[in-house]
């Protein structure tokens, strides 16, 4: 239940902000930084930031979902959301880099962009903290 509600308030804290991307308000939401701002990490997204993290074989309330896709023998994460219900199977995520908030959204449409790439859910830990190098200081606001 404490899970559910530090989620509620930080995506209610993320509907009118638009200076993050995808992986830096999942992030936010699963409580993994302390903000709503853009990481990166060179090749879109930072695998490293989820190897500390337990891998799902199912999808589960609260966890992270990535989609990744393989390019020249290496992995790299395309998006990432947050599971907000799983009977249906819902999603909350920031489409695009300063894009709106998408609240409680069918993972068929999220995936829509993604197609052929494969979805992988991870648990959240929040001990586990973005690096501050991976913050992209110079966006503007």
């Amino acid at each position: 239940m404490a899970l559910a509600t530090a989620m509620n308030e930080r995506i209610a804290l993320c509907r009118d902000t638009r200076r993050s991307n995808c992986a830096g308000t999942a992030l936010y939401i699963v409580g993994m930084q302390d903000s709503d701002r853009f990481v990166t990490g060179g090749r879109r997204i930072p695998r490293h930031v989820l190897k500390p993290l337990a891998r799902l074989e199912e999808p589960a309330e609260g966890c992270l979902v990535v989609w990744e896709r393989q390019w020249m023998g290496m992995t790299g994460i395309n998006h990432m959301a947050v599971v907000t219900s799983t009977e249906p199977l819902l999603v909350t995520q920031r489409p695009a880099y300063k894009g709106p908030l998408e609240e409680d959204k069918p993972i068929s449409i999220a995936s829509m962009f993604y197609i052929g790439q494969r979805r992988t859910y991870y648990m959240p830990n929040a001990s586990v903290k973005v690096p501050w190098h991976l913050h992209w200081r110079f966006l503007p606001d």
